[in-house]
Protein backbone atom coordinates (compact mmCIF):
# COMPACT_ATOMS: atom_id res chain seq x y z
CA UNK A 1 0.00 0.00 0.00
CA UNK A 2 1.37 3.65 -0.87
CA UNK A 3 2.35 5.62 1.50
CA UNK A 4 1.46 2.83 4.37
CA UNK A 5 3.66 3.78 7.54
CA UNK A 6 4.55 1.04 9.90
CA UNK A 7 4.53 1.44 13.50
CA UNK A 8 7.29 0.60 15.30
CA UNK A 9 6.35 -1.28 18.56
CA UNK A 10 8.36 -0.50 21.79
CA UNK A 11 8.36 -3.09 24.35
CA UNK A 12 8.68 -2.46 28.13
CA UNK A 13 10.56 -5.62 29.93
CA UNK A 14 10.42 -5.98 33.32
CA UNK A 15 11.57 -8.94 35.04
CA UNK A 16 13.07 -10.20 38.80
CA UNK A 17 11.06 -7.90 41.32
CA UNK A 18 11.52 -7.90 44.80
CA UNK A 19 10.51 -5.53 47.90
CA UNK A 20 13.97 -4.11 49.02
CA UNK A 21 14.23 -2.61 52.81
CA UNK A 22 11.10 -1.04 54.83
CA UNK A 23 7.71 0.50 53.45
CA UNK A 24 9.43 3.41 52.32
CA UNK A 25 11.68 1.46 50.33
CA UNK A 26 11.11 1.16 46.82
CA UNK A 27 10.22 -2.66 44.69
CA UNK A 28 13.68 -3.11 43.02
CA UNK A 29 13.74 -5.30 39.71
CA UNK A 30 15.24 -5.43 35.75
CA UNK A 31 13.68 -3.15 33.71
CA UNK A 32 14.33 -2.09 30.23
CA UNK A 33 12.87 -1.27 26.69
CA UNK A 34 13.59 -3.74 23.97
CA UNK A 35 13.93 -1.91 20.75
CA UNK A 36 13.86 -4.95 17.89
CA UNK A 37 16.80 -6.79 19.43
CA UNK A 38 18.31 -3.90 21.23
CA UNK A 39 17.94 -3.07 24.97
CA UNK A 40 17.99 -0.06 26.70
CA UNK A 41 19.64 1.26 29.01
CA UNK A 42 20.71 -3.06 28.72
CA UNK A 43 18.79 -5.85 29.15
CA UNK A 44 19.67 -6.63 32.72
CA UNK A 45 18.75 -3.34 33.98
CA UNK A 46 18.17 -3.36 37.58
CA UNK A 47 16.28 -0.05 38.98
CA UNK A 48 13.76 1.06 41.33
CA UNK A 49 10.27 -0.04 39.23
CA UNK A 50 8.15 1.77 41.46
CA UNK A 51 9.69 5.14 40.98
CA UNK A 52 9.61 4.49 37.30
CA UNK A 53 6.26 3.65 36.66
CA UNK A 54 5.30 6.70 38.65
CA UNK A 55 7.55 8.96 36.76
CA UNK A 56 6.43 7.11 33.64
CA UNK A 57 2.63 7.37 34.10
CA UNK A 58 3.03 11.57 34.81
CA UNK A 59 5.31 12.26 31.73
CA UNK A 60 2.89 10.16 29.95
CA UNK A 61 -0.29 12.32 30.94
CA UNK A 62 2.15 15.50 30.38
CA UNK A 63 3.05 14.47 26.97
CA UNK A 64 -1.19 13.96 25.95
CA UNK A 65 -2.46 17.19 27.47
CA UNK A 66 -0.16 18.72 25.88
CA UNK A 67 -1.59 17.51 22.50
CA UNK A 68 1.41 15.84 21.54
CA UNK A 69 3.06 19.41 21.04
CA UNK A 70 6.24 19.24 23.58
CA UNK A 71 8.44 16.27 23.83
CA UNK A 72 8.35 13.74 26.80
CA UNK A 73 11.35 12.36 29.12
CA UNK A 74 10.84 8.84 30.69
CA UNK A 75 13.50 9.04 32.60
CA UNK A 76 15.18 5.77 34.77
CA UNK A 77 16.55 6.36 38.26
CA UNK A 78 19.85 4.84 38.49
CA UNK A 79 21.72 6.49 35.91
CA UNK A 80 21.81 9.33 33.14
CA UNK A 81 19.36 7.42 31.03
CA UNK A 82 16.65 8.56 29.48
CA UNK A 83 13.94 8.05 26.41
CA UNK A 84 12.46 11.01 25.24
CA UNK A 85 9.56 10.78 22.66
CA UNK A 86 9.67 13.79 20.02
CA UNK A 87 6.44 14.58 17.72
CA UNK A 88 7.48 15.07 14.62
CA UNK A 89 5.14 15.33 11.20
CA UNK A 90 2.37 13.84 13.36
CA UNK A 91 4.17 10.72 14.09
CA UNK A 92 6.35 9.96 17.13
CA UNK A 93 9.81 9.44 17.28
CA UNK A 94 11.51 7.84 20.10
CA UNK A 95 15.65 9.11 21.49
CA UNK A 96 17.31 6.58 23.46
CA UNK A 97 19.41 8.73 25.66
CA UNK A 98 22.70 8.49 27.82
CA UNK A 99 22.67 12.11 29.11
CA UNK A 100 21.84 14.30 26.18
CA UNK A 101 23.75 11.98 24.18
CA UNK A 102 21.35 10.38 21.65
CA UNK A 103 21.98 6.50 21.71
CA UNK A 104 19.53 5.43 19.84
CA UNK A 105 16.49 6.92 17.17
CA UNK A 106 12.99 5.23 16.33
CA UNK A 107 11.03 7.15 14.16
CA UNK A 108 6.97 5.99 13.68
CA UNK A 109 6.72 4.27 17.06
CA UNK A 110 3.48 3.11 18.16
CA UNK A 111 2.74 5.24 20.69
CA UNK A 112 -0.86 3.52 21.68
CA UNK A 113 0.43 0.62 22.19
CA UNK A 114 3.50 1.66 24.35
CA UNK A 115 0.35 3.47 26.35
CA UNK A 116 -1.26 -0.10 26.66
CA UNK A 117 2.18 -2.02 27.76
CA UNK A 118 2.53 0.93 30.67
CA UNK A 119 -1.07 0.31 31.69
CA UNK A 120 -1.34 -3.39 31.41
CA UNK A 121 2.54 -3.33 33.32
CA UNK A 122 1.40 -1.25 36.28
CA UNK A 123 -1.82 -3.46 36.83
CA UNK A 124 0.26 -6.35 36.62
CA UNK A 125 2.86 -4.74 39.27
CA UNK A 126 0.19 -3.58 41.56
CA UNK A 127 -1.61 -6.94 41.37
CA UNK A 128 1.60 -8.95 42.18
CA UNK A 129 2.85 -6.83 45.27
CA UNK A 130 -0.53 -6.46 46.65
CA UNK A 131 0.61 -8.17 49.90
CA UNK A 132 3.28 -5.26 50.46
CA UNK A 133 0.38 -3.26 50.52
CA UNK A 134 2.37 -1.17 53.23
CA UNK A 135 4.98 0.28 50.89
CA UNK A 136 4.16 3.99 50.41
CA UNK A 137 6.11 3.63 46.73
CA UNK A 138 3.29 0.97 45.80
CA UNK A 139 0.75 2.94 46.85
CA UNK A 140 2.19 5.80 45.03
CA UNK A 141 1.82 3.57 42.11
CA UNK A 142 -1.53 2.80 42.33
CA UNK A 143 -2.42 6.90 43.03
CA UNK A 144 -0.64 7.89 39.67
CA UNK A 145 -2.06 4.79 37.65
CA UNK A 146 -6.05 5.75 38.99
CA UNK A 147 -5.21 9.54 38.57
CA UNK A 148 -4.03 8.51 34.67
CA UNK A 149 -6.68 6.44 33.81
CA UNK A 150 -9.66 8.83 34.95
CA UNK A 151 -7.26 11.71 32.81
CA UNK A 152 -7.09 9.42 29.76
CA UNK A 153 -11.15 8.85 30.21
CA UNK A 154 -11.39 12.63 30.14
CA UNK A 155 -9.55 12.72 26.65
CA UNK A 156 -9.80 11.56 23.26
CA UNK A 157 -7.45 9.56 23.82
CA UNK A 158 -7.97 5.86 24.39
CA UNK A 159 -5.60 2.84 23.87
CA UNK A 160 -7.79 -0.23 23.64
CA UNK A 161 -6.28 -2.44 26.68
Amino acid sequence: MKGEIILKKLKIVINSIEPVGGSDSGIWGNICIKNGQSYFPFADWSDIISSILCLWLDAIKRFISTNFKEKCELFFMDGPYKMEFIPHHNQITALFCEGNCVLMQEDSIDFDDFVRQLINISHCFLDEFQKFSSYSTLKEVKVKLDIFEKYLATTGFTPTL
